[in-house]
């Protein structure tokens, strides 16, 4: 009985030791896309300017699309077309947020879990 209490001790020491590696390279994945666009941006680069541009393109056709189908009246044959097309700019624009705004609270989660995994060794 003892000998499996320490081997699912054992067993579960080890799994919080592999999800605290992978939250590790995730941060580290993170961090480095972070580092890469303000590299960029400081060496004047135009491609540091490509999230931006898309952040204000892609919410500009997702609310404009979304305005078309709430106010105007869709031809016969367009409504499928019409509800993919808002449903891709939908998608589009959850990402952007994510971009900006889910990215801090998802490496702050992640901080937490890592900090919590390292109280736990």
């Amino acid at each position: 009985m003892l000998r499996l209490k320490e081997v699912l001790i054992r067993a579960e020491s080890e799994e919080r030791q592999r999800q605290h590696e992978e939250v590790l390279a995730q941060l580290a994945d993170v961090t480095s896309a972070r580092t890469q666009t303000v590299e960029l941006a400081k060496a004047g680069s135009a491609i540091a300017w490509g999230a931006p541009i898309i952040s204000v393109i892609v919410p500009a056709g997702f609310f404009g699309m979304l305005y078309l189908v709430l106010t105007k009246e869709i031809p016969d044959g367009s409504p499928r077309l019409a509800d993919i097309m808002l449903g891709w700019l939908g998608a589009a624009f959850s990402a952007v947020v994510g971009y900006w705004v889910g990215s801090s609270a998802g490496s702050a989660q992640k901080t937490s879990l890592v900090e919590a995994l390292a109280r736990r060794q």
